[in-house]
């Protein structure tokens, strides 16, 4: 994981992760403010560690991106400890399922608070297993999960889970002290949560209020604003066709089957005990609960507006997804619902995406029919290390051919030429740079510069100021995969402007 994160950084987006990085460099140098309105000021879970991390070793790339890379390092661990209750050809299989899916990788050097998010789920998880153990579970059970809550507000989904269980001691009359001591910690966290609040903003409930406020209205990206048959879709199979264009669907496919035709025949040789069974429940019980509520679940309680379908939101369910189709890999009933699955995933990928991963998806149910139906004499080795060669294949792509941002080339542009700006003048830019050139600055801007959008040339022509122009052309040809249009000169610009720097498709233009 480390290896990846260091061989395939590609820069920053320069928006959400950009923000969280903003704003605990505030922290660091003492700015930072409580009662602040933007939503993303209030994920304490990233903001704080990553202060920490930049107290520590300064603002660099690295600094900030050890975060995610610890975070995954820390899952891929609990993971290997939460899956000692399965088979020890389980286990493998889902640490191999984890530890090679394309998004746990390629989000391990993204700031994101769903990498941490998802660290915290399988930590909660571990510990609720073990809730009839020592009173300490019960602490780290309820703080595990307040701290997600201050990542991000998806640890909800994980609520009907979390009463399933509830319900079910009652019902067996037992872990009475594990809920006792958790309900206590929980109210002691939440009312100071709530005091800090009220102290700050003189408004107990003035996250959530933000909460609210900021699903009010998606604009063009409202499902319940695009009418009936954009909401239908999102709810019915659009969630299936995300994971089979981002490839999630290979860590999902095994647990999407188990969960609608799971179960083992006793005098099947992969028969497994009691216990393991309990656990698969377990798991299969806290994935169904996930995922529906990523299915169906509104943001919004004033209009029904299901969560936007990134693979990012969906990203701590992976580990258990991992765990449950490394599972159905012992039962043959599954394995064939599963490769069937995977024939259709290549079927669509073909389709919508290109060939390549329709490629995979077809190594991967070849895989399942060789294993399960061919007659093939082959140790259990071959057969571990062909399905990790195939897993391997997408990350390994990505970090001999990493996306090309310009990132360096732009940095170094702005090192030697653009921070060291003097006088009183305009850049003009594109959108992302508006606030994230502010990194560049390490978050001290000189207040003479002022960053406009390249729209806002033909408009300022009037004033008498020095006017640079800033063209990413990687930036630029995302920005219109996308569809957002841009004024003439970025295509091709004026020979009478001056051209200061040029490195990697990055140009710096003097226009006045």
């Amino acid at each position: 994981m480390a290896i990846f994160a260091f061989l395939s950084f590609d820069g920053f987006y320069f928006y959400d992760d950009y923000t969280y990085i903003y704003y605990a460099q505030q922290i660091v140098s003492g700015e930072y403010q409580i009662a602040n309105t933007d939503i993303f000021a209030h994920r304490w879970g990233i903001i704080l560690p990553l202060a920490l991390s930049l107290k520590i070793f300064g603002l660099s790339e690295w600094s900030v991106c050890a975060l995610p890379v610890l975070a995954s390092l820390c899952s891929l661990g609990l993971l290997y400890l939460f899956s000692k209750n399965l088979s020890t050809e389980s286990r493998l299989y889902a640490i191999l399922f984890f530890g090679l899916d394309f998004y746990t990788l390629f989000f391990t050097n993204k700031i994101y608070p769903d990498v941490l998010l998802t660290t915290l789920v399988l930590a909660s998880l571990y510990c609720l297993w073990h809730r009839n153990k020592h009173w300490v579970v019960s602490l780290g059970f309820v703080c595990f999960n307040f701290w997600a809550f201050l990542c991000k507000e998806l640890i909800i989904y994980l609520l009907p889970f979390y009463v399933l269980i509830f319900a079910k001691d009652l019902r067996q009359k037992q872990n009475y002290h594990f809920w006792i001591i958790s309900a206590f910690i929980v109210v002691l966290l939440t009312t100071i949560y709530l005091i800090v609040y009220q102290n700050f903003t003189e408004n107990l409930f003035f996250r959530f209020q933000l909460i609210q406020d900021a699903h009010q209205d998606f604009g063009q990206f409202s499902y319940f604003h695009k009418g009936r048959n954009a909401l239908l879709q999102r709810i019915t199979y659009e969630p299936i066709l995300m994971f089979i264009n981002t490839t999630t669907l290979i860590t999902f496919s095994g647990a999407i089957v188990w969960l609608l035709f799971g179960n083992f025949n006793p005098k099947s040789k992969y028969y497994i005990s009691n216990t393991q069974k309990e656990f698969v429940s377990y798991l299969a019980s806290a994935f169904a609960s996930g995922l529906l509520m990523f299915w169906l679940m509104t943001t919004n309680f004033t209009i029904y507006e299901p969560i936007h379908l990134y693979p990012r939101h969906i990203l701590f369910l992976l580990p258990l997804g991992a765990m449950l189709s490394a599972v159905a890999l012992e039962s043959k009933k599954i394995s064939t619902t599963t490769a069937v699955l995977l024939l259709f995933s290549a079927l669509w990928a073909w389709k919508s995406i290109g060939y390549k991963t329709s490629i995979l998806y077809l190594l991967l149910a070849v895989w399942l029919i060789l294993k399960y139906f061919v007659n093939i004499k082959i140790g259990k080795t071959i057969w571990e290390v062909s399905f990790a060669v195939i897993l391997l294949l997408h990350p390994l792509y990505t970090m001999l051919k990493p996306t090309e941002t310009g990132y360096w080339a732009e940095k170094e542009i702005f090192e030697k030429y653009v921070v060291k700006l003097q006088e009183p003048c305009i850049i003009y830019t594109d959108d992302k740079l508006l606030t994230g050139h502010r990194w560049y600055f390490k978050f001290k801007q000189n207040n003479s510069l002022v960053f406009k959008d390249f729209a806002e040339l033909d408009k300022d022509k009037a004033l008498h100021l020095k006017k640079y122009v800033l063209i990413n052309q990687y930036s630029i040809a995302y920005f219109k995969q996308i569809g957002v249009q841009f004024p003439y000169f970025v295509e091709k610009q004026p020979d009478s402007w001056q051209k200061v720097a040029e490195k990697d498709n990055i140009k710096l233009y003097l226009f006045e």
